[in-house]
């Protein structure tokens, strides 16, 4: 017996050594016959009828089944051993038979779990042969399952229709392509933050930021907003990316701001600063982020943020993406949308020079004598954008939305509550930002008061009648206003004003925030 499993295990070793030259054989002459020095279009019919041939005699198997074979013979010859070791010892024989288990159970596990999991990298020559077996069991199971269902119901028809029967056309490859595809968006965004990790040079970071908007709006990709969002976690360099774009703006800006600027030629600078604005906006929670920062440090370190932020608060190329971008568009995401309106309503507290003054007359709707007359003193022009801006983006939290909606609960027909106030960090930062610099309440034009009023009225109002989000979206905004007129009842000529300090303790929700409730991450450093 052992010598005939030795002896056998010797003849399949022999002739898979063989098999493998002729192998060699096999591939060189199908080269050389398949791919002949003549036309192009007779090559390709003597390629395509070759092909046709090692598909019809199973050439792929027959390379397949060259290790398969070795492998068996190894298994013949570890059987001869243990029973020749168990005539000559025991105690060898069971030590040698203990190992000869333990290689065999390995080897089972990894001819076996490429069947369960599609992702296993160990197969072994028999691992598809497996896979063939186990669906065809499955798929005679459930085939049968349906069947019988199908008799009970007299729907033999629908049996034969089976979606289960679909499956036997697929082999492991295929299948595991599709778990591929059917994965979660952790596997895309590990990907990216893979390719973040190798992103070593500004320029190759810049041709990742010229992406983010084109993926961000994919309608091809799943999740692209949190893929975005989990790919820098995913990263070990760059795990604030924002940070890393908000610099790459920096280089590209000023020369000075950064000492490597120099890395970025003139001829690249001015399409850097258009990629990196515009990823700015379409990144997840970017704009949120810088917001709060110099939300932060206008009140901490308020002699920085012109330095820091320059490229984004005082570039008239900045305040023509944040207009472009505010403008409403069901293409646009309204996170962006309501980004750009925050930027560009900050970037308006900024005395406007040749470049800007434009922008600032389409922004506030304002024509040149009206914007001459706002500039003398100058809290006007930045209570007319505080105004606006609390009329086109803050109080659209607090509305109630046209919708059809039924009747219910004493809602009123045709109106629907507004969103909750997702993007509550930018608006609050925003605000903050906006009624910074306006000192002295009653030097302001009497008309701009009054709307100023009107408006803080009607948030306040909200935030003590009404009811679920839009109370708390009122309490929300109505904490964050530096100027509070003394009562909701205030005659509008003549408000009484407070302008609360930045930081509080008081537990009041509608009593303006600490700014470190601002700050998620530790402040950035040039």
């Amino acid at each position: 017996m052992v010598n005939a499993l030795w002896f056998l295990s010797l003849v399949i070793s022999l002739f898979c050594a063989l098999l493998a030259t002729l192998q060699q054989r096999w591939a060189r002459q199908y080269l050389y016959v398949a791919h002949p020095h003549v036309a192009t279009h007779k090559r390709a019919r003597i390629r395509s009828y070759f092909a046709a041939g090692v598909a019809r005699f199973y050439a792929a198997v027959t390379v397949e089944a060259i290790p398969g074979l070795l492998h068996v013979s190894v298994f013949l010859f570890l059987a001869g051993l243990v029973i020749s070791a168990l005539n000559i010892h025991h105690t060898v024989a069971y030590v040698v038979l203990a190992a000869t288990g333990v290689c065999a159970l390995v080897y089972l596990m990894i001819t076996v779990l490429p069947a369960v999991y599609h992702d296993f990298p160990y197969t072994s020559p028999f691992s598809a042969l497996i896979w063939i077996i186990s669906q065809k069991i499955a798929i005679g199971f459930r085939y049968t399952i349906d069947h019988v269902a199908a008799f009970r119901k007299r729907r033999l028809e629908s049996a034969k229709a089976s979606p289960v029967k679909m499956r036997e056309f697929k082999n492991m490859i295929e299948t595991a392509h599709d778990a591929a595809e059917n994965s979660g968006f952790e596997i895309d965004a590990r990907a990216l933050g893979w390719t973040l990790d190798k992103l070593d040079e500004p320029r190759e970071l810049m041709q990742f930021a010229a992406g983010i908007r084109g993926f961000s709006s994919s309608c091809k990709v799943k999740n692209p907003i949190s893929i975005l969002q989990d790919a820098a976690k995913q990263s070990t360099l760059h795990k604030d990316l924002y940070q890393r774009i908000f610099l790459l703006l920096m280089r590209a800006s000023d020369i000075k701001l950064l000492r490597d600027s120099q890395l970025l030629s003139k001829s690249e600078a001015p399409r850097c600063r258009q990629i990196c604005l515009e990823a700015l906006y379409f990144l997840p929670d970017a704009i949120k982020k810088l917001l709060a920062h110099i939300a932060f440090d206008t009140f901490a370190r308020p002699d920085k943020v012109e330095a820091r932020f320059k490229p984004i608060l005082h570039s008239a190329e900045a305040w023509k993406m944040a207009e472009i971008l505010s403008q409403r568009d069901n293409r646009v995401r309204e996170d962006v949308t309501i980004g750009a309106q925050c930027v560009a309503a900050v970037q308006a507290t900024q005395e406007p020079n040749e470049e800007t003054r434009p922008i600032l007359m389409r922004q506030l709707n304002l024509k040149v004598d009206v914007l001459e007359s706002y500039l003398d003193p100058f809290e006007n022009l930045l209570l007319k954008n505080l105004n606006d801006f609390l009329e086109n983006t803050a109080l659209k939290f607090i509305e109630q939305q046209p919708g059809k909606k039924p009747k219910k609960g004493g809602k009123p027909e045709g109106l629907t509550e507004p969103k909750e106030l997702k993007d509550k960090d930018m608006i609050l930062s925003t605000l903050l930002l906006l009624g910074r610099n306006i000192k002295d309440f009653q030097k302001i034009d009497g008309q701009l008061r009054s709307d100023y009023v009107e408006k803080w009225n009607k948030i306040n109002v909200c935030a003590g009648q009404a009811l679920g989000t839009r109370s708390e979206n009122a309490k929300k905004l109505l904490g964050h206003l530096h100027i509070q007129p003394g009562s909701p009842s205030t005659p509008p000529n003549c408000p009484s004003v407070t302008t609360p300090p930045v930081q509080t303790t008081d537990n009041n929700p509608s009593t303006l925030r600490s700014r470190d409730s601002y700050i998620e991450m530790s402040p950035m450093s040039p």
